[in-house]
């Protein structure tokens, strides 16, 4: 095999296969995504699911519905991953989701991809505001779902120290022109419940091998 041929195939294998790392996203930036897998380990701390309904603002009336899922997962490394995905999405003909924008992201690291082999639609683009890089955005989704299908879990990996409910401001854009708009967790710089518990259970056992 020539060396053109071999580093051809690289590339190929590492398409299919995705990342082993989230790529990373600074303000005023953006990224093309192949799909990871976080490391393993950690203790899911925060989990809800949103329900919606995407409006035509010109037209009036509702035109695509489903429900958006959202989890928090402490890493044994620290760090926060927020994960969300579209579930049981039902749209209107020939109607696909064009884009995802979440807000409340300035101050924090944000790697981001999507989790490999989660769902049947994958973004295949991220990108950050620029300035404080308040918004996170992920699009060029890898084709219409069906009615009732999944996406992909999006993910963002970050130094966040905790999270806040309801305070990070979302929008759904479809390719009619409608749109759904609002507010699932935000990170934040206050420490999870879960890292506020492991940092107790430390403390109280630093206490007893001192008596």
């Amino acid at each position: 095999m020539t060396l053109a041929r071999f580093t051809s195939a690289l590339a190929v294998a590492a398409l299919a296969v995705g990342s082993a790392s989230a790529e990373i996203l600074p303000p005023g930036s953006s990224t093309a995504l192949t799909g990871w897998v976080p490391a393993a380990g950690g203790t899911e701390i925060h989990s809800a699911s949103y329900s919606f309904a995407s409006t035509n603002v010109p037209v009036g009336g509702i035109v695509s519905t489903g429900t958006l899922d959202q989890t928090v997962k402490q890493q044994l490394s620290g760090e926060l991953l927020f994960s969300l995905r579209i579930s049981q999405l039902s749209t209107g003909p020939n109607t696909h989701l064009v884009g995802i924008m979440i807000g409340e992201w300035a101050g924090f690291s944000v790697d981001t991809d999507f989790l490999l082999g989660s769902g049947i639609s994958d973004p295949g683009m991220a990108a950050r505001s620029a300035g404080i890089g308040d918004v996170v955005s992920w699009s060029d989704f890898s084709g219409p779902m069906s009615d009732g299908k999944n996406t992909s879990w999006m993910q963002i990996l970050t130094d966040a120290a905790g999270f806040t409910i309801d305070m990070s401001h979302i929008r759904l854009d479809f390719s009619d022109g409608s749109m759904a708009q609002f507010r699932i967790a935000a990170p934040s710089t206050i420490p999870a419940p879960g890292a506020l518990a492991l940092l107790l259970g430390a403390a109280l056992g630093g206490l007893r091998r001192r008596r």
